[in-house]
């Protein structure tokens, strides 16, 4: 990737450590507003949140639907964070964030939750700034 030639892969891992918490952080605070930056605005963006039935695919239903139509009715409380990273790859512009991560909170009925996730954070570098562009949660099997 001569592109990329002057590229930091350490710095890249960094900065996509940064870009996942900066998801997690902006989830935690319920804000559609801090949400926007962090995801790259392109219509092939994915989201799969833990209780999906369907890709949201499109930087308006994997992004804004998604906080305002699922996170927001779902819940009266949320806090996420990363409980694990097992993997940090950065591979040219792109880069991919595999963990496991914890929340809590409570849910539309003020009822105290908590549960853990497997996750994979999907990211592209654009104008040198990690973009999300595909987010995946899901329940891990029992």
């Amino acid at each position: 990737m001569a592109g990329n030639a002057a590229a930091d892969p350490a710095s890249d891992v960094e900065d996509v450590k940064a870009a996942d918490l900066a998801f997690h952080v902006a989830l935690s605070a319920m804000d559609g507003k801090a949400m926007a930056p962090i995801w790259a605005n392109k219509p092939y963006v994915t989201n799969i949140g833990p209780s999906s039935k369907a890709v949201l695919v499109g930087y308006d239903d994997a992004v804004t639907q998604w906080m305002t139509k699922v996170v927001a009715v779902r819940f009266s409380e949320l806090k996420s964070q990363m409980t694990s990273m097992a993997s940090v790859q950065v591979n040219g512009n792109a880069a991919w964030v595999v963990g496991m991560e914890h929340a809590t909170g409570k849910n539309a009925a003020g009822e105290p939750l908590a549960f853990d996730l497997l996750v994979t954070d999907i990211f592209e570098k654009e104008g040198g700034k990690w973009l999300m562009v595909s987010h995946h949660a899901q329940v891990p099997p029992k």
